[in-house]
């Protein structure tokens, strides 16, 4: 399909005066510089009317918020011999929303995506999805899919960019070359307890809970596995205890990651949360 048929908001990147189609299965932060890291300050535009978001150096005096990247990213280790390198119309760049939304208690809402999910079943996220083409900015696509999956009504005035993240699923080379690449930007928001009555839209969400600061210290350890119990909301009401361990990203022998966990651009964005305020 050509570019006008995908109704998805696409990625392009700025350098100096240049502004080009971010490709499918490239490393964004590779494509903006040649050094190798984690994290880089960008600046991130949103065109409407041309259906597209701009990532680039951020200019004097402008915006700026950190690009976070995951250590083992599938898109620098695509083998010379992949069959992506012969697709003429890959996949593009989508430009995806989460919300970290975060109560008067310190506490953080996750969502479990459901086990039928074709990508990332199972695993425990921040509640967002897709920017449409009808989305007026990226604090209109959160609310919107805020107000599908959880039912918390909020405002764009409440919302401030955390960060982007760069999301390629599989999340590792080894499980298969790239079939979908994200730019997700991470939105702040906080709301009082009182005025969240949560329904949760059961295509997208199979469980929620509010997670305590002492849960999230012990579910971004990758050394130890936790103990400790939290609770969680399923799609009926009914609250359940569940392990945080089921939360952690501790990798076996072999590198692999369980199936249900906090995603990695969760938890980067907890780490920036705190990174923040520290």
């Amino acid at each position: 399909a050509g570019e006008k048929d995908d109704p998805y908001m696409k990625v392009y990147l700025q350098k100096g005066s240049e502004i080009t189609l971010h490709p499918f299965y490239k490393c964004t932060i590779l494509e903006l510089q040649d050094q190798r890291t984690e994290r880089l300050s960008v600046a991130i535009d949103y065109d409407k009317s041309n259906n597209r978001a701009t990532i680039s150096f951020p200019a004097s005096g402008e915006r700026s918020c950190a690009l976070l990247h995951a250590y083992r990213c599938p898109c620098r280790e695509i083998s010379p011999q992949s069959s992506l390198h012969g697709v003429v119309s890959p996949p593009y760049v989508r430009v995806a929303v989460s919300v970290l939304i975060e109560n008067e208690n310190g506490e953080v809402l996750i969502t479990r995506r459901p086990a039928s999910m074709r990508t990332f079943p199972l695993v425990w996220v921040l509640p967002g999805g897709h920017v449409d083409p009808s989305d007026a900015s990226f604090e209109e696509a959160a609310i919107r899919e805020i107000q599908e999956e959880v039912s918390i009504s909020l405002k764009p005035s409440d919302l401030t960019i955390l960060a982007l993240y760069e999301s390629v699923y599989p999340v590792h080379i080894h499980l298969g070359d790239p079939q979908r690449h994200h730019i997700v930007v991470y939105l702040l928001t906080r709301v009082s307890s009182s005025d969240v009555k949560m329904n949760l839209e059961r295509e997208e969400v199979d469980a929620a809970a509010w997670i305590s600061k002492e849960v999230i210290v012990d579910a971004l350890r990758k050394d130890t596995e936790s103990t400790k119990m939290f609770s969680m909301r399923m799609q009926s009401g009914e609250m359940r205890d569940h392990p945080v361990s089921k939360l952690q990203s501790i990798e076996d022998e072999n590198g692999n990651v369980p199936i249900e966990r906090l995603s990695t651009g969760t938890v980067m964005a907890l780490q920036e949360l705190t990174l923040n305020r520290t």
